[in-house]
């Protein structure tokens, strides 16, 4: 390195403009590098780094393209589906409040809501007979039926003294 400075400013004292610029920090940084393999590493890393630096420099100049188009079929798939699914649970859930004489729309838990301005709990109204068959019906034969079979038959004999 003092070799490569001292050659410059040798040159430079000669004729200043034979000289030409001082030797860049790279070319100093080269000829060390030829010495030592450690140096030869650092130099290599900061010439990466230079590179990186320049092209980000260039990066910032150049106009950000445009954001990519979307393909939104997948999108407008989903938001179909989901559409058909909300509207599946509102056929169920006013099925259910018929059958349960309720208000479809807060069960009677909304002091504000439209219909029934909070006072449609369960049986707050008359069932619908078709709903409530449907629906409850079934439900309330299933435990009846669990009861029978879970309580056992009496005998007539059975706590009669003996």
């Amino acid at each position: 390195m003092a070799e490569l400075l001292e050659r410059w400013l040798e040159a430079a004292a000669q004729d200043p403009s034979a000289a030409g610029p001082p030797p860049s920090t790279q070319d100093v940084l080269a000829q060390l590098a030829g010495d030592d393999p450690r140096v030869a590493n650092l130099v290599r890393y900061m010439s990466l780094l230079e590179a990186q630096a320049a092209e980000d420099d260039e990066a910032e100049d150049e106009p950000e393209p445009p954001p990519p188009a979307y393909d939104t079929t997948e999108i407008r798939i989903a938001v179909r589906r989901l559409h058909a699914e909300v509207e599946q649970l509102r056929h169920r859930n006013d099925l259910l409040a018929a059958a349960l004489g309720g208000c479809y729309l807060c069960w009677g838990e909304d002091p504000a809501c439209e219909n029934c301005a909070g006072r449609g709990r369960p049986g707050s109204s008359l069932p619908d007979a078709r709903a409530f068959r449907a629906c409850v019906l079934p439900a309330v034969r299933r435990v009846s039926a669990t009861r029978r079979a879970a309580v056992p038959p009496t005998s007539p004999t059975e706590g009669a003294p003996q």
